[in-house]
């Protein structure tokens, strides 16, 4: 999981839009929700 938090950053934009911050926690939660079922 440590891999990811980079990608994140890197994903994101340095003007921290609120939407595409808000998309990408959401998908981020997502991810982990998927990940802790199996």
């Amino acid at each position: 999981m440590t891999n990811s938090t980079p990608l994140l950053k890197a994903r994101t934009p340095q003007t921290s839009n609120t939407p595409i911050m808000d998309h990408a926690r959401w998908m981020f939660i997502k991810i982990i929700g998927f990940y802790s079922k199996y």
